[in-house]
């Protein structure tokens, strides 16, 4: 896969995912996989400890990505077109 499209991707499920965050017709129950994926990736102890190089970040770089996919697929899948139609721009 291209980088570029790699980046694109990511960009856009993290925008989705601001927006879901932020949308009152998302449950809170919801909403708490990615705080507490954000809670872990500032946490000063990880599964694997930051100062091994190059895979000192993966785990975090996993949970983050991990959290928001799942987030997203339990988010109503009305409420993920609808947003996704606004940043889009359609």
């Amino acid at each position: 896969m291209n980088p570029l499209n790699i980046a694109t991707t990511l960009m856009r499920e993290g925008q989705l995912a601001w927006h879901l965050f932020r949308d009152p017709r998302v449950p809170t129950l919801a909403k708490f996989i990615p705080a507490l994926a954000l809670l872990y990736v500032l946490m000063p102890i990880d599964i694997i400890p930051d100062w091994i190089p190059f895979i000192g970040g993966v785990d975090d770089i996993a949970i983050a990505s991990g959290a928001i996919t799942l987030f997203i697929r339990v988010c109503n899948p009305d409420i993920v077109d609808e947003i996704m139609d606004k940043i889009e721009g359609v």
